[in-house]
């Protein structure tokens, strides 16, 4: 479950800046993250197709990595 790792700390930094500062962001950054969970999601369901493993663990050592 690491591939899911950049995602969940943008969404809890995002719903931290809420908590304190209220909902001052335009609806971008909400699609922006909606957008990224998919696509993360979509690497993770397709991930034993051989082209999508080659890329999904890329992005795991990238993410290893941050």
């Amino acid at each position: 479950m690491e591939i899911f790792k950049l995602p969940l700390i943008l969404t809890l930094i995002v719903l931290g800046y809420t908590l304190l500062e209220g909902f001052t962001y335009s609806n971008e950054v909400l699609i922006f993250l909606g957008i990224l969970w998919l696509f993360f999601g979509f690497i993770f369901f397709f991930r034993k197709n051989i082209t999508f493993r080659k890329f999904a663990n890329k992005l795991v050592e990238c993410c290893r990595n941050f």
